[in-house]
């Protein structure tokens, strides 16, 4: 072994006896509190539950004992009352909202969109297959009929998935045997007017059962069905049902239609409510274990369990989350005002609770710690020196394309740095640790497509024409319109994008830690506007050299962190990854979007965009001193994406393995995609951690500097310049510092406004509806390069109709996202060509070279 190597794993192990946090600690509790409870004394087991318009809790139906207890001869009474718990600044109500048209219990209830439904359910006699819709509004409850179910059944489980209802199991009589029937009822088509009706599903497979947990929730490839646990009824020869209580669980694949089985409960949950919580968990409150089953114990029962479960579905895993005050079964857990909420039930058998439950999950945070702040606050200041380092711009050749005297390394460095922005850093190992290695092809297509065809065409554009911004290639190439339109588009997309940039790693960095997200939101954007405005691309371009440094140099020591942590190691690693298809690439299914050859054909069109047309990068391809280190610097960026892509899948792996080994170490109230900086923070030493930190600062600072100083250039040369060519250089650059501070300050402002506002997800829209001009954009290159008939009036058709296209499939289509790359493309160059068919074309002598062919003929 060399010294080096025996060196690095002596400071992982060191570093490892620093890890701060505990494995095997419990990292999220429950906040317990009681709403006021039902106004009846002894409250219902087997009531509809529900909540309607995101503000009332409906309650109805149900059963007690409100004579004597069934051991002292009580009689069973079922009801029809409709009660609703509302909220009212900040004060909850109770309100009686009339009957049913049955007594009824033990029906199946889901809350939907458009009201609380109710499937089958008895009144001790007969069971039913009505299917009921309530509906809250004005203080007033309305009830609609759906279609039957096709047999009469109680005792059932339902969730909602996409707008459609799924039943399984139930008991088709009182004293029936349990049955393994499973449906889908389409609520969605049904409530936008079509006729549909309940339609048969492959059964369950195990064995029969009744009061299952049932839950729809994703496990890194899409949405799934969940059945679990339950108690099978099977009559015996005396006519007596005898139960068998299941630990078993199912999974139902909502794409392939098939039932795969999945780890076995702890112990049997039957009965149990339960809630689908975060994007990859089902907490499971308590439950019936049977271990009490056929005891006479009357009142001197214990009570059900009180133990919280969890199961994850995507490390498969089951782990307890926490303790219950008192165990509620036969009730379900809905989400009520911002808590997961369990109301009555029964805490014995055949006794009932009027108790309205309610409680939050609180989510542990990380204290960032002396230690990591000193080392994030090393990491800024070298950022901000190298500003300083590099402030001698003289004019804004400099300030955009560094006096074009960047190395070849360092200029790949930087369009790698640039196009791995923070949320990369935290999406690639939270997809692989959901998934599997299927995208793993895509940034193969890098190497594969994108650096063949931007070596061979656009560098020899962009460096023979000498331009600063790749639009002056569509000026000379159409007109100055089209030059206009595509530096606007440009433009409008990176500053849609450059808040999201800053906000995103953000909350990431403060949902794990107490890091204060004003703070990271101000680090981030003010470090990066100060050393962006001082050193302009130069500096934008030796930071993006050392952050690219300190991300992967992280990530690699993150990963043999996980390694050593792992027991087994990485041959433990590779045997479960493996036994768990976590390292598949090939697919040959049915889902288009994973089979490997439509990954590889629908990501050379995803990252030909960016290599192509994005002022950032190509910016990059024009700072090295002539055509032949472009070159170099493009192909040395494709051979460094195959390492860094390995490296960072192998991260998602390995901690797939380390979570399924320490399931109890997750966060439940995580998003997937915050798995890594959350292992960052509660796994890794101190220091280390902050390194980490660093380096989702540095990814962030990458992509934003790269986006205010190519945004700059577009808006001086393509405008300012443009129109004004006559002003001394001095004011151009100058400009061209102000432009830069503006973005800066625009884009930390949209970030903090967006903490502020909570307006996200409508933030969110509108990066997707200027998402759509990237299309468009890419298109009018690709048009430009591969036709000899496209003309500029054409050229400007063809971007308005590619938009409309790509706005259509976007919100009109299932279409996956991949594929939206090769419409605008294909769109682009399509409809660009057929209309310019009606137009003058350009004449060979204005083509010369600015198309492949008469780049061909060149050479």
């Amino acid at each position: 072994m060399r010294l080096s190597t025996k060196w690095l794993l002596a400071v992982v192990l060191l570093c490892n006896t620093l890890t701060i946090a505990s494995q095997d600690a419990n990292v999220s509790n429950f906040s317990w509190q009681n709403l006021p409870p039902i106004p009846d004394a002894e409250g219902f087991a087997g009531a509809i539950v529900g909540v309607c318009n995101n503000n009332a809790l409906i309650i109805a139906g149900g059963s007690n004992f409100p004579e004597a207890k069934p051991w002292d001869g009580g009689k069973k009474v079922f009801y029809n009352n409709i009660f609703a718990l509302t909220k009212s600044e900040n004060q909850y109500k109770w309100n009686n909202l009339g009957t049913l048209k049955n007594n009824i219990a033990y029906s199946a209830s889901v809350s939907t969109d458009w009201g609380v439904v109710s499937i089958g359910g008895g009144d001790g006699q007969n069971c039913f297959s009505d299917c009921l819709l309530l509906t809250y509004s004005d203080g007033k409850v309305e009830q609609k009929q759906l279609p039957a179910l096709p047999n009469p059944s109680w005792f059932g489980l339902a969730t909602i998935a996409d707008g459609v209802i799924y039943y399984a199991g139930g008991q088709n009589s009182p004293d029936g045997n349990s049955t393994s029937e499973f449906l889908s009822f389409d609520l969605k088509s049904f409530m936008a007017g079509a006729k549909v009706d309940w339609q048969q599903m492959p059964a369950l497979p195990g064995q029969s059962r009744v009061l299952a947990v049932m839950a729809a929730q994703t496990d890194g490839f899409g949405k799934n069905i969940y059945v679990i646990s339950g108690r099978n009824l099977k009559k015996a020869e005396d006519g007596n049902l005898t139960p068998t209580f299941l630990k078993d669980g199912y999974r139902f694949d909502l794409r392939t239609k098939t039932w795969s089985q999945i780890a076995d409960a702890p112990v049997s949950v039957c009965a149990a409510p339960s809630i689908a919580s975060g994007q990859s968990n089902i907490i499971v409150f308590g439950g019936d274990s049977g271990s009490l089953s056929g005891q006479t114990l009357k009142e001197n029962h214990p009570g059900f369990s009180k133990d919280i479960l969890t199961y994850n579905t995507i490390t498969n895993t089951w782990f307890k989350t926490g303790t219950l005050p008192v165990s509620q079964v036969t009730t379900s857990a809905v989400m009520f005002d911002g808590s997961m909420v369990i109301p009555c039930g029964e805490i014995k058998p055949g006794i009932r609770t009027p108790v309205i439950s309610s409680c939050k999950l609180i989510a542990a945070k990380r204290s960032f710690g002396v230690i990591n702040y000193i080392v994030l606050a090393i990491y800024l200041a070298f950022v901000l020196g190298i500003g300083l380092f590099f402030s001698d711009q003289k004019n804004t050749n400099d300030f955009f394309l560094a006096g074009k005297s960047i190395p070849w390394w360092a200029a790949s460095l930087s369009i790698f740095g640039t196009q791995l922005s923070s949320i990369t850093f935290m999406a690639i190992p939270a997809k692989t640790f959901s998934a599997d290695w299927t995208y793993f092809m895509i940034n193969m297509a890098v190497i594969l497509i994108a650096a063949p065809i931007v070596c061979l065409v656009y560098i020899p554009f962009y460096r023979r024409l000498d331009v600063t911004t790749a639009y002056e290639y569509l000026e000379k190439r159409f007109n100055v319109i089209v030059r206009l339109l595509a530096s606007l588009m440009f433009t409008l997309l990176m500053i849609g994008r450059m808040g999201i940039v800053i906000f995103l790693p953000a909350i990431a960095i403060t949902t794990v830690t107490d890091v204060n997200i004003n703070f990271s939101i101000l680090a981030m954007g003010i470090l990066c506007t100060v050393y962006t405005f001082m050193g302009g691309t130069k500096a934008v371009i030796w930071t993006d050299v050392m952050q690219v440094i300190v991300l992967l140099g992280g990530a690699l020591v993150s990963l043999l962190l996980i390694i050593h942590q792992v027991d087994g190691g990485l041959a433990k690693i590779i045997s479960v990854g493996a036994a768990n298809a976590k390292f598949s690439i090939a697919y040959n299914g049915l889902d288009l979007t994973r089979t490997t050859w439509m990954v590889i054909f629908l990501g050379m069109f995803s990252v030909l965009i960016p290599y192509s047309s994005d002022q950032a990068v190509i910016q990059r391809y024009l700072t090295t001193k002539d055509e032949k280190t472009a070159k170099k610097s493009m192909w040395s960026n494709a051979l460094l994406v195959i390492p860094s892509t390995i490296l960072f899948f192998a991260i998602g792996t390995a901690l797939y393995v380390y979570y399924k080994q320490n399931p109890a170490g997750m966060n439940m109230s995580l998003k997937t995609d915050s798995v890594f900086p959350w292992y960052i923070m509660e796994s890794l030493p101190i220091g280390v951690s902050g390194v980490l930190i660093a380096g989702i600062f540095a990814a962030a600072q990458s992509t934003l500097s790269g986006s205010m100083n190519s945004v700059s250039a577009a808006v001086i040369t393509d405008f300012y310049r443009r129109f004004w060519p006559n002003h001394s250089e001095a004011k151009y650059l100058l400009a061209a510092r102000l432009v830069t501070v503006f973005l800066g300050v625009l884009s930390t402002a949209m970030a903090l406004f967006m903490v502020k506002s909570s307006i996200i997800s409508l933030w969110d829209a509108f990066t997707e509806i200027i998402g759509l001009i990237g299309g468009a954009l890419a298109g009018l290159f690709v048009l430009g390069a591969f036709s000899k008939r496209a003309n500029g009036k054409g050229a400007l058709i063809a971007a308005a109709i590619t938009i409309v296209i790509l706005y259509y499939v976007q919100n009109y289509t299932h279409l996956h996202f991949f594929v939206y790359a090769s419409i605008g493309l294909a769109s682009c160059f399509v409809f660009g060509n057929i209309f310019s068919v009606f137009f003058k074309p350009a004449s060979n002598e204005q083509l010369d070279g600015l198309t492949i062919y008469s780049l061909l003929q060149k050479k």
